[in-house]
């Protein structure tokens, strides 16, 4: 199952869910909550290193950031 970290107000992490439901891609909508430092915990950090979302995992192992990156 695809992940998606992100933040639901962003409206770049809108664009990624909009083409999710325009392609009919199963995914899991995860949230972080970046006004309390969801994006900057050691945990997250490990995934990705600039602590931004949105941000793509497929498969626990394929990680890709940058909204343009994912739209692509």
């Amino acid at each position: 199952m695809i992940k998606v970290y992100v933040e639901i107000y962003s409206g770049n992490c809108y664009k990624i869910k909009l083409l999710m439901a325009m392609l009919g891609i199963e995914h899991e909508w995860v949230a972080a909550d970046i006004l309390a430092g969801g994006t900057h915990t050691e945990e997250f950090k490990q995934i990705n290193p600039n602590s931004r979302i949105p941000m793509l995992e497929i498969e626990n192992e394929t990680f890709l950031c940058e909204s343009n990156a994912i739209l692509n």
